[in-house]
């Protein structure tokens, strides 16, 4: 009887709470609201004026987004634009309409990143290189280069024989630097590989430390700072550079994570013809300031770079958007360090203007408008069901 009592109660609850709920697109903005100040905002950025201002772009589409993302971000690069894309509207539909969810899980092992780029047919006409791979373990199985399957005493033994620095990093759940670290030479005993290989647990890589362009070591000497490129491949299969910034560790760091807004590091734009404008961008902080005069303001071989990702690109054409991690090897080869099917809004939107062009924004609204159903999600995730088939590109 009791049992029967609260069903009957849930019931009436949820019939009473069905007509009260959010809709996507309420949702859509308190969310977007939250996260950009968050995220993204300066916490001395007025933002109050701004916040009932409607975006005039996406409230066409019947999307009713503040102006404070659009405002901000205008603060920041000196553009000013209605076609900046709020960060919820971005991560709920556009992105995960473009990538496809069940595609980006198939691809978030890192370890697959040496069987995807090793691409020795590319070398004649397109330079790619890939980080050196010392031996990696991939859900529980031990390999050496070119998936050669070792033990893990094997495994072990690869790097002692190497007496060499090396960077070890998980492969799965790994962003922003995450459990990224650089072990010395002096270190790498047999026990402390033991506890390392413990603490990693399944999957994990290990690889010989990235000797990059004195260029790009002049932003920072002690991480491998990174030419963070972002590519779109539109409906057509036209692959373009979206932007391109320079990112750089804070002194003494590993990596070059830019998320700090009080750190010594940051990023910068790179402009089409590789040149890098002088002013260093941070994460929740408008204010720039000036590249030290001593970093030199070109990057080497950056159109050997943009033909590189433009290419990798078009090797996964179930992906719209890419964000590519690439440096440059000291006698001017690129190398990919890492790609990203859920690539962020932050080094673009920050530093140089609207991630798309109205022509493309407006393509990519009218799919996701008129050609696909959303089924909202929570988290970072969304679904679509599309009237011709379940793809963002016919």
């Amino acid at each position: 009887m009791i049992n029967k009592l609260r069903k009957k109660a849930s019931s009436l609850s949820w019939k009473i709470c069905k007509g009260l709920k959010p809709s996507i697109e309420q949702k859509l903005y308190k969310e977007s609201m939250q996260r950009f100040r968050k995220k993204m905002m300066d916490p001395e950025f007025e933002w109050e004026k701004y916040a009932k201002e409607i975006n005039p772009y996406f409230k066409q589409f019947g999307y009713k987004f503040s102006s404070l993302e659009s405002e901000y971000y205008a603060a920041c690069t000196g553009v000013k634009s209605d076609l900046y894309l709020p960060i919820a509207l971005y991560e709920k539909l556009i992105y995960p309409y473009l990538n496809p969810a069940q595609w980006r899980v198939a691809y978030c092992d890192k370890n697959m990143f040496p069987r995807l780029f090793n691409i020795k047919e590319a070398q004649e006409h397109i330079d790619i290189r890939i980080p050196e791979y010392v031996t990696y373990c991939d859900n529980g199985r031990y390999y050496l280069p070119e998936d050669s399957l070792c033990t893990r005493e094997e495994s072990i033994e690869s790097i002692l024989q190497l007496k060499e620095d090396v960077i070890i990093k998980p492969t799965i759940d790994s962003w922003h630097g995450r459990g990224v670290v650089k072990v010395s030479a002096n270190e790498l005993t047999r026990e402390h590989l033991e506890e390392l290989f413990k603490k990693y647990g399944n999957n994990f890589t290990v690889q010989k430390v990235i000797i990059q362009h004195p260029y790009l070591a002049a932003f920072n000497p002690t991480s491998v700072n990174t030419i963070r490129i972002t590519t779109y491949q539109d409906f057509n299969g036209n692959v373009k550079v979206l932007y391109a910034s320079q990112r750089f560790g804070g002194k003494g760091k590993v990596y070059d994570n830019a998320d700090d807004p009080k750190g010594s590091g940051g990023f910068c734009p790179i402009q089409p013809d590789g040149t890098v404008k002088r002013e260093v961008h941070r994460y929740r902080n408008l204010q720039t300031t000036p590249l030290d005069e001593s970093v030199p303001g070109i990057i080497p071989c950056y159109d050997k770079v943009v033909a590189a990702v433009k290419f990798l690109h078009t090797r996964f054409p179930q992906f719209g958007i890419i964000g590519w991690d690439m440096t440059v090897t000291p006698d001017g080869h690129p190398l990919v360090i890492e790609y990203n099917f859920a690539p962020g809004l932050g080094t673009g939107q920050l530093a140089h203007g609207p991630m798309f062009s109205k022509e493309d924004l407006d393509e990519i609204m009218e799919h996701i408008i008129k050609k696909g159903k959303l089924k909202y999600v929570s988290k970072i995730e969304a679904t679509f069901s599309d009237k011709k088939q379940n793809s963002a590109f016919f």
